[in-house]
């Protein structure tokens, strides 16, 4: 065997080799997973005559047990993106509601299964879940009692309006209140914005620094064997 068959067969395994080493390098590659965009949202039964509920995102169930009226899911994280939300009677493959929302990646939302059950219908709130302001917390009121009139909130015996002819299904945006870490007393009062009358009182406890929503919910005159009358529910969301 001559030098030169020598060096073509060096050049020949060489290469050989170098084929082998890339190849073992791509099969032991991690493979890096590309991240899930996600949106959080907090649904919360809010038809003061619709029975127990069970939630369904594109078909897949996210609730363990059924939810009752006035209780919520608390925020879960789902894809971002177009999708499907079903609310259906609590066993039943029958939906009451089947909507199809748009979620924005990393945004924040609140859903409400509202209205009387003949006319039960989603409403979607995008929530603004930014820091207060040292010494505040932030409220905001969303409107869902189906013969309640428009109404306004008073804080306390304040003689302005903190919010103005809020209506049904309609929300207020996030406010900023005074609030101390160990927490602040209000009582918020609403009035009828017509005739000023107070319609229900909501004592609650803010602390500076979290995010409340109150949901005005149940009738202003229940109708024959429903007891749920007009009332108020803090919700805390940050």
């Amino acid at each position: 065997m001559n030098a030169k068959t020598l060096s073509i067969r060096n050049v020949v395994l060489m290469a050989t080799l170098l084929v082998v080493l890339f190849t073992s390098c791509k099969k032991n590659e991690a493979v890096i997973p590309v991240p899930v965009e996600e949106a959080s949202i907090i649904i919360k039964h809010a038809s003061p005559d619709a029975p127990n509920v069970d939630l369904f995102v594109d078909g897949a169930r996210i609730n363990t047990s059924s939810i009752s009226f006035n209780t919520n899911t608390g925020y879960v994280k789902i894809k971002a993106g177009a999708r499907n939300i079903k609310v259906n009677a609590a066993g039943s493959t029958s939906s009451v509601i089947n909507a199809n929302v748009t979620l924005v990646k990393d945004k924040n939302y609140s859903l409400y299964a509202a209205n009387k059950l003949s006319a039960i219908e989603p409403v979607l709130v995008e929530d603004n879940l930014t820091v207060p302001a040292a010494e505040k917390a932030h409220i905001r009121f969303v409107h869902l009692s189906p013969d309640a009139p428009s109404v306004n909130i008073v804080s306390g015996t304040a003689t302005t309006n903190l919010f103005s002819a809020v209506t049904f299904k309609s929300s207020t945006a996030f406010t900023p209140v005074d609030a101390t870490a160990t927490g602040t007393a209000f009582t918020f009062n609403i009035r009828n914005a017509t005739t000023s009358a107070n319609v229900a009182s909501v004592p609650a406890t803010l602390v500076a620094g979290k995010i409340y929503t109150i949901v005005i919910r149940g009738f202003a005159t229940p109708p024959t064997n429903n007891i749920i009358a007009l009332g108020a529910t803090l919700i805390t969301n940050k």
